[in-house]
C-alpha cells in the first residue's frame, strides 16, 4: 500500500490491477490525481472565506476515470475509498448499472453534507 502517496506511475497501477485481478482479488484505492489534489479543504465558499487552499471536484473525478479506465482494462474488481463528491458518486452509480465491477465508500459528516 501506499497509503495517501500517489504510485509513481500510472503503468504501476495497471500491474498491480492485473496481477491482482489473475489471482481474483479486490484492490482498495483513493480516488485522487496528485497533481490537481494540492488544496487542504474542499473547494468552495468556505474555504475561500477561511483562505485556505481549496480542493477541486475534479482531483477525484480525474483519478476515479483513471481507477475506471484501468479496470476496463485490466477485469479487476475495485473498491473506492472516501468519495466525497455528488460527481463521482453519479458517475459511480452508472458505472455500476453497466456491470463495471467497483465500490464505493462515500464519505459523510454527521450534518447530513
Amino acid at each position: 500500500s501506499q497509503g495517501l502517496h500517489p504510485l509513481p506511475d500510472k503503468s504501476v497501477l495497471a500491474n498491480a490491477m492485473r496481477y491482482a485481478a489473475d489471482l481474483r482479488l479486490c484492490v482498495h484505492l483513493l480516488a485522487r490525481d496528485a497533481e490537481l489534489h494540492v488544496g487542504v479543504v474542499a473547494a468552495g465558499p468556505l474555504a475561500m472565506s477561511l483562505g485556505l487552499p481549496g480542493i477541486p471536484v475534479a482531483a477525484e473525478t480525474a483519478g476515479l476515470a483513471t481507477i475506471i479506465a484501468l479496470v476496463e482494462e485490466t477485469g479487476c474488481p475495485v473498491h473506492v475509498g472516501r468519495i466525497s463528491s455528488a460527481s463521482a458518486v453519479d458517475w459511480l452509480r452508472d458505472w455500476c448499472d453497466e456491470g463495471i465491477h467497483v465500490s464505493c465508500r462515500c464519505w459523510s459528516f454527521p450534518n447530513g453534507t
